[in-house]
């Protein structure tokens, strides 16, 4: 008989990690760059620029108060240029309390983190990757006060590349784009981006931002289905075939590259009535491809090579198994695997 095996190999994780602003920031409001909450440090940062420019040449908020506009639970990072109603502009806080804050004219719902420009200085809240791979980015930006002004631009940053911005007027909002994601390494930023309207005005700004970034771990290809495009070589004429290995899925849609890594048969490679040929097997034109000799003893009940391989997705998730490909004694009969196993590479 001839048997099929099998080994999947993991390469990574495979449960999700998922960042939220509001919820690290509240919990380390005094850490500027902060931790996340998976244990990591530096990854949030809360920042200001010297120019409208989205070159990420950004520096930190030089500044903290942990009551803001005196609010007892209302924590922010500042710069240097006052205001009637706040410490230093531009500002990045966050409402750790359970109930909206106000402030002159602004409402800080509970839980929510906002910020508020000054021009030319855009407020930025820079994420700092600790993985590599496929981010999803959810969010959006909402006015905090809507009593003049008139609104804000907003920009999703991937280094100094915008992949998504918008504007939004007095009392208004918007939310990301659906299926917004970015290619990230480890240490590559994402930055969110507030400055003031198409009219330079910077009153009545206070903007939320909500972000949310999703990590999901590549899978692993799958190999179960992974076989030989030819599984029964016939003649038996001692020629060498090529036969390729085909099949691999990927539950992420990656490609995937089949190499295969050996040959083993279960005859002699020049034994008694097998036409004295060898070695039985040589590498193909690709890596999924390897030339077998359609050659079997006639002694005995026919050849089965198992070929072992390796599925890659480039990604670093991998599996690996082994297929057979037979030489039958006579057509219409089946191969049967002695249990011998020899190299067929002859090495």
């Amino acid at each position: 008989m001839v048997a099929f095996s099998l080994t999947r190999i993991e390469s990574r994780a495979q449960a999700p990690e998922t960042w939220n602003l509001a919820t690290d920031f509240a919990a380390n409001p005094t850490a500027n760059p902060a931790p996340d909450s998976h244990g990591n440090s530096g990854v949030w940062s809360f920042l200001q620029s010297s120019s409208f420019a989205h070159d990420g040449n950004y520096t930190l908020l030089p500044h903290f108060t942990a009551n803001f506009a005196a609010i007892t639970g209302v924590a922010a990072w500042y710069s240097d240029n006052q205001s009637a109603c706040a410490p230093g502009l531009p500002f990045v806080g966050v409402n750790t309390t359970s109930v909206p804050q106000t402030d002159c004219t602004l409402t800080i719902p509970q839980g929510s983190v906002f910020m508020h420009e000054w021009s030319p200085q855009m407020a930025i809240v820079g994420w700092k990757s600790p993985v590599s791979g496929i981010v999803q980015i959810d969010g959006g930006v909402a006015d905090d006060d809507a009593n003049g002004g008139d609104g804000i631009r907003w920009f999703v940053d991937s280094g100094t590349v915008t992949i998504a911005s918008g504007s939004i007027s007095n009392g208004g909002s918007a939310t990301f784009p659906s299926g917004l994601q970015a290619s990230v390494g480890a240490g590559d930023s994402l930055y969110f981006v507030v400055d003031p309207g198409a009219a330079g005005d910077i009153s009545y700004d206070t903007t939320e931002l909500n972000v949310t970034i999703t990590f999901a771990p590549n899978q692993a290809p799958d190999c179960s289905q992974i076989h030989a495009d030819s599984s029964i070589l016939w003649p038996a004429n001692h020629q060498l075939r090529q036969v390729g290995l085909v099949g691999a899925t990927d539950p992420d849609g990656d490609a995937v590259t089949i190499t295969i890594t050996g040959v083993t048969q279960n005859e002699p490679t020049d034994g008694l009535g097998d036409g004295d040929s060898s070695p039985d097997a040589t590498p193909g034109g690709s890596s999924n491809t390897v030339m077998l000799r359609a050659e079997r003893s006639g002694l005995g009940d026919g050849r089965v090579y198992q070929v072992s391989f390796t599925a890659s997705d480039g990604h670093g998730g991998t599996c690996s198994g082994t297929t057979t490909v037979g030489v039958t004694h006579d057509p219409g009969t089946a191969p049967v695997d002695s249990g011998l196993s020899v190299n067929s590479l002859g090495s």
